[in-house]
């Protein structure tokens, strides 16, 4: 799929959260009543609330798992047949999605097309379609999310499996992306690309793991550890997996058990299993928030080595897509990770380290009115008022207040320590560019530009600025 630079979602406010969960709680208990009722309009009444807070917030993945899974069992989970048929080939309800194609309004495209699903969860054309939209909106999990629609409603078809395929690699879920190309192959048993990802990947996926750049012979790059334990005589051992695996057998609300079996599946990359771990745990502790923490903390490292993934793959093709998925990934680690910290700053509302670091998610997001608004209550901590300073200097520059940006800069030089030398350089070299070129104010841009000078007179344009300065200080 074609990217291109629409930005996505700003990071709702804690007021539109809130308003938002409580949507989401009435719908709940709509689905709930529709299930135990077995009320078709309860069902829609529900599903309509979903759409809500879909809508409301695309990033958020939880809204959309309930609003297919309600769908699901207003069907009872029987497929729904189209007399049409054919994926790319019937009369779906994707012609009435092209209007919001053609005006690039993917917001109002994704609820158009949860519309059309009401009345059939199971087309694939109108998950692609959203798939699209959500990825022109950098919504990664939200894209992975309504691919996953698609292959529910056409697990076989080779078209739907391929376009999964490509995007499942790209984030380095190797397994999942194997998965759908060996049912391309199914479809399609002459299909040559099929044959080359299905190697490629299974190589990619060894690589990722480690175990082959840090193997000694053929042997050790196996990933059946029972197996390589055959091969040297020896008896198979009972391993950490299996061991936490029979504990929480044997006493399932023992919430640790969990925690340490999804730390061994991270390591493997075995996202997937450490999610469903991890969201087991959080039912067993009956939802303690530090346990729910856990959770989003694994999510953020999945998402990074996601990003990991995407970069090192756009250095190696070198094409415009793949830079443009890196980016959008990036955009998807930042965008988790503002929610997280959102959520944390509401539930610790004394602790400034997640006050500062939500303002530096938010500078990332361009949405600098509520990052300076964040780190301004940060700079109080004396462990993150050098950096806090730093960071309101670069949302102040952003926003073209160069006053208050070259104080805050100023404030930051004079709390950083030698062993902050990168932050120092780029301090100095906004503070003196911004003084030379935004308040002409040639004194204080001649104290940072020199004395940024006298650390690295290579650093990116200073010999201009330098130049620059003396020019204006003839004139």
């Amino acid at each position: 799929m074609a990217s291109d630079t629409t930005q996505g979602p700003q990071p709702i406010s804690p007021a539109q959260r809130q308003r938002l969960q409580q949507m989401f709680d009435h719908a709940n208990k709509t689905a709930e009543k529709a299930l135990k009722d077995s009320v078709k309009s309860n069902f829609d009444y529900a599903h309509d609330s979903y759409v809500g807070c879909v809508v409301g917030d695309l990033a958020n993945i939880t809204y959309f798992k309930a609003l297919i899974d309600n769908l699901y069992k207003k069907f009872g989970g029987k497929k729904k047949q189209s007399k049409f048929g054919g994926w790319f080939g019937g009369k779906s309800g994707v012609g009435n999605l092209k209007k919001f194609e053609s005006s690039k309004d993917w917001p109002g495209l994704i609820k158009a097309g949860l519309g059309i699903l009401k009345s059939n969860p199971w087309d694939s054309d109108v998950f692609i379609k959203m798939a699209v939209a959500a990825e022109k909106l950098h919504l990664l999990d939200t894209q992975l999310a309504y691919l996953k629609g698609a292959r529910n409603g056409s697990p076989k078809n080779a078209d739907v499996n391929r376009t999964c395929a490509k995007v499942l690699a790209a984030c380095g879920r190797f397994d999942e992306a194997i998965e759908c190309w060996r049912r391309v192959k199914e479809a399609k048993p002459e299909d040559m690309e099929a044959d080359q990802m299905i190697g490629k990947l299974s190589v990619d996926k060894t690589i990722k793991k480690g175990k082959y750049d840090a193997a000694e012979s053929t042997t050790d790059t196996m990933a059946d550890k029972d197996e390589q334990s055959a091969r040297r005589g020896e008896t198979a051992r009972t391993t950490p997996e299996q061991k936490f695996r029979e504990a929480i057998e044997k006493n399932p609300v023992d919430v640790m058990n969990y925690i340490e079996l999804a730390d061994i599946l991270q390591t493997e990359s075995r996202w997937d299993e450490a999610e469903q771990t991890l969201t087991k745990a959080v039912e067993a502790s009956g939802g303690d928030v530090k346990t729910h923490e856990v959770l989003e903390d694994m999510q953020i490292r999945r998402a990074k080595e996601s990003a990991r993934v995407a970069q090192r793959q756009a250095k190696e093709d070198k094409t415009e897509k793949s830079r443009n998925l890196a980016q959008q990934m990036l955009a998807e680690v930042n965008r988790r990770e503002t929610e997280v910290f959102a959520a944390r700053c509401e539930r610790y509302p004394n602790n400034t380290g997640y006050r500062y670091e939500l303002g530096v998610r938010l500078r990332k997001a361009a949405n600098y009115g509520e990052a300076i608004k964040y780190l301004q209550q940060a700079k109080n901590d004396p462990k993150r008022k050098a950096m806090a300073n730093f960071e309101l200097g670069e949302c102040f520059r952003l926003i073209k207040q160069y006053q208050l940006s070259i104080g805050a800069y100023e404030a930051a030089l004079g709390l950083l320590s030698n062993r902050d030398e990168e932050v120092k350089k780029q301090a100095l070299y906004w503070a003196g560019k911004v003084a030379l070129l935004g308040t002409k104010d040639l004194e204080a841009a001649g104290k940072h530009l020199n004395a940024l000078a006298g650390m690295d007179f290579s650093y990116k344009d200073l010999s201009a600025l330098l130049d620059k300065l003396q020019q204006m200080g003839q004139n």
